[in-house]
């Protein structure tokens, strides 16, 4: 018997789900800090992954356009992405609360970038504490 011939059952998929604006906005206000409060808004507002938002550097923020140079996306691609109003607003808070020189967000260390683990982290203790469950960035 040949196993090719057997027919096999297709994996039916899943639409993703996804937050409403105002779920968005309570996880994002629940965020512990100001730095955490900020990555959330720029990955949501910008429609940044993890790994995009740990590698942005201060140069990769082009304030005078509002667009963000996002450098090796996935596919190992460059792309651009918008960056809004509020979030730029939100971008000059925390600049001048943290000061940050090579990295937009530094880790514990000012010339390493954070780290994609302590951003993961920061999110699920942001919708932990906003009492919404399910989905992930």
């Amino acid at each position: 018997m040949e196993v090719e011939n057997i027919p096999h059952q297709k994996k039916k998929k899943k639409l993703p789900t996804i937050f409403s604006v105002e779920e968005v906005s309570r996880i994002i206000n629940s965020a512990d800090n100001l730095k955490h409060r900020t990555i959330l808004m720029l990955a949501y507002s910008s429609d940044l992954r993890v790994g995009e938002i740990v590698s942005l550097k201060l140069t990769d923020i082009k304030r005078s356009i509002m667009r963000i140079s996002v450098r090796q996306a996935k596919g190992h691609k460059d792309r651009y992405a918008i960056l809004s109003d509020n979030c730029l607003k939100q971008l000059e808070k925390y600049w001048k609360a943290y000061r940050p020189e090579e990295w937009l967000f530094s880790g514990k260390k000012k010339d390493s970038p954070i780290s994609i683990r302590a951003v993961q982290h920061a999110y699920a203790s942001a919708k932990q504490k906003s009492g919404i469950s399910g989905v992930t960035p």
